[in-house]
């Protein structure tokens, strides 16, 4: 699943209790972060309602605590965990299976994500095919010109402004997203 697969999910309020965010684009992961915050959290009760951990402080038992925390005047609870690989590295042995099936049994009060955007999880490892089996992997890549023209179309739309397709080109062609130098 890509970005904008997954917004249509968001706006659809289709969204399930886990997802894997991977990929270079960490700008359009906050985006999709924030996304899920403003749709799912009520802004006066974000301290509560979203919970964010690093990965290579993180233990399952955190996960687990964190996880288990019911959601106050908010419809879900919203858990972050920054850097799956090292978080991977914590339960490496038997808690591995206790983390896939503790997974598979999330409430739905929950949206739990994991963020990967160092490229340490590859698409031939466990945790890649666990999550991509259960189709929450989700692949923050470098927009093509059609998708960007839309993104940056619809950040101007919030803020009140246009712009022709003609300035749309002519940004996007000045701008060095898509060269070709820049991962």
């Amino acid at each position: 699943m890509n970005y904008s697969e997954f917004l249509k999910i968001i706006k659809e309020d289709n969204i399930d209790n886990f997802y894997l965010f991977m990929g270079h684009e960490e700008y359009m992961m906050n985006l999709a972060m924030e996304r899920l915050k403003d749709r799912y959290i009520m802004e006066s009760f974000e301290t509560l309602n979203f919970t964010r951990m690093e990965g290579k402080d993180c233990h399952l038992d955190d996960l687990i605590n964190a996880c288990e925390t019911l959601p106050f005047m908010s419809s879900k609870k919203l858990v972050l965990v920054k850097d799956l690989g090292a978080f991977m590295d914590n339960i490496k042995g038997s808690r591995e299976e206790e983390f896939y099936q503790y997974l598979d049994n999330l409430g739905d009060h929950l949206v739990l994500v994991f963020l990967d955007n160092t490229s340490f999880i590859k698409k031939n490892m466990k945790v890649y095919k666990y999550f991509n089996k259960k189709q929450r992997a989700v692949e923050f890549t470098k927009l093509d010109k059609k998708d960007f023209s839309t993104w940056l179309n619809s950040i101007l739309n919030r803020h009140g402004k246009k712009m022709s397709m003609v300035d749309v080109n002519y940004f996007m062609d000045n701008s060095s997203y898509f060269s070709r130098n820049i991962d």
